[in-house]
């Protein structure tokens, strides 16, 4: 039974992650795993990590974010 809990929040968190509605921290978080573990299970899936926004609306928010982080 945890086998599967685990195998579906990995899934949950790769579908998130792809469809861009969380970050790279987030999925992993939800997904239980480390960075390294995550990229690995996206590369056996033949799925890359995103690299920067894909939008401009999501610029924004990772700028604004930036600067909460940076006061």
């Amino acid at each position: 039974m945890r086998e599967l809990e685990n195998h579906a929040r990995l899934l949950l968190a790769i579908d998130l992650y792809m469809s861009g509605k969380v970050s790279l921290g987030r999925a992993t978080e939800l997904a239980g795993l480390s960075y390294d573990e995550f990229w690995e299970a996206l590369r056996e899936r033949g799925l890359r990590i995103r690299v920067g926004p894909k939008s401009l609306e999501e610029a924004r928010a990772e700028y604004e974010a930036a600067k909460r982080f940076l006061k």
